[in-house]
């Protein structure tokens, strides 16, 4: 839950099967298997032994090119999608510019062990996802930047209609968490010159084409990125800049600004500006400074990326050695930095941590910091 205290690195990674394709979603059944979409060996069932068994490769005698993702019903029906029955996950993207929409949502029920097809004609078939009381089950569609719902009790069963669209990006995964939200995942910004080329079948097959003979490669995702401001008063709007206002050192606030940022470490920098209003009492200012410097390396180990960087104002005087200590069990390099703007006889400064040092994150998530 964004806020929430970080999940402590426990156990050991090791090797439960090889399926010998590309394992994409996977779920726990009731009967302790784990069930495996598989894009290139459809969908499979693991086994706590070890051994793999093929569920579905094919539907209707036609085979399955793309099975994309699943989840689990309580009775144990899976639902799965297949992205394309034109193309292979290698081929995705020829999906995309064809723009058929041959993807399908299906069911496997493990007491007949028969499939059955719950909605077809999806663009690019991906994430799903059971609904609240599995009274639906949401299927997403990527390339349609869409989330369909297929109803499956009540008055509705067994119609599709849409669940959302017009979604600012193309949606990838999707999960529901038990307690009336669902958290999706977008692969990548809406792409304004792919869409554009969409409607027009001349420009489409000549992409295609290129790309058939191998002389265009996969559109790659855009990359994306943003800031994001907090501050006590006010700030005018700057472009590509998330503002948030509010205290730092509360609860509240940092919850908020948890949530903005998300669970996985994903920041790049971070860079406080943090200082206290000074009272001309040496033990109490710095006491507050150390104190400010604390909050924000505490909210950097928790969402820097490994590599990432942070930058804090600070102050030489009493309590800044120890800051100075604290970066150094935390960050691989330190570095002190006087900016120009700031006068030769100020005390202020500013502390440069970059990279974070292996086992400092668990290490503080662990003991609760």
């Amino acid at each position: 839950v964004p806020g929430g205290p970080m999940p402590p690195a426990v156990g050991t990674m090791e090797q439960v099967a090889n399926t010998g394709g590309r394992p994409l979603g996977l779920q726990h059944d009731p009967f302790g298997n784990i069930v495996v979409a598989d894009a290139r060996q459809g969908l499979l069932a693991i086994n706590p032994q070890g051994r793999i068994f093929n569920v579905a490769r094919s539907y209707g005698g036609v085979p399955l090119r793309f099975v994309d993702d699943l989840d689990i019903a309580r009775d144990g029906t899976i639902y799965f999608s297949n992205a394309s029955q034109r193309y292979g996950i290698e081929e995705y993207s020829l999906d995309f510019y064809e723009g058929q929409s041959t993807g399908g949502l299906y069911a496997f029920s493990p007491s007949s062990g028969r499939i059955e097809e719950k909605a077809n004609g999806l663009a690019f078939a991906n994430g799903v996802a059971l609904g609240p009381d599995e009274e639906y089950v949401l299927v997403v569609e990527t390339a349609a930047h869409r989330i369909s719902r297929v109803w499956l009790k009540g008055a509705k069963a067994p119609s599709k209609d849409v669940f959302i669209e017009y979604l600012p990006g193309y949606p990838d995964n999707i999960s529901y968490n038990g307690r009336g939200i669902f958290w999706v995942a977008l692969a990548a910004p809406r792409s304004k010159a792919l869409e554009d080329v969409l409607p027009n079948p001349f420009l489409r097959k000549i992409l295609y084409r290129l790309q058939m003979l191998g002389l265009s490669a996969q559109p790659a995702p855009e990359r994306y990125g943003c800031i994001v401001a907090i501050d006590l008063l006010p700030m005018a709007p700057i472009a590509g800049v998330e503002f948030l206002e509010g205290d730092f050192r509360e609860d509240t606030v940092l919850a908020q600004l948890d949530a903005m940022m998300g669970r996985a470490p994903s920041l790049d920098l971070v860079l406080s500006d943090l200082a206290p209003n000074l009272s001309g009492i040496g033990s109490a200012d710095a006491a507050r400074m150390g104190h400010l410097a604390e909050l924000a390396l505490e909210f950097a180990v928790h969402h820097l990326k490994p590599d990432g960087a942070l930058l804090i104002k600070c102050f030489h005087g009493s309590g800044y050695s120890q800051v100075v200590e604290a970066f150094k069990r935390t960050f691989v390099t330190v570095a002190p930095r006087k900016p120009k703007a700031s006068r030769d006889k100020s005390s202020e400064t500013y502390l440069l941590g970059r990279s974070l040092k292996q086992g400092i994150r668990p290490a503080l998530s662990a003991s609760g910091s």
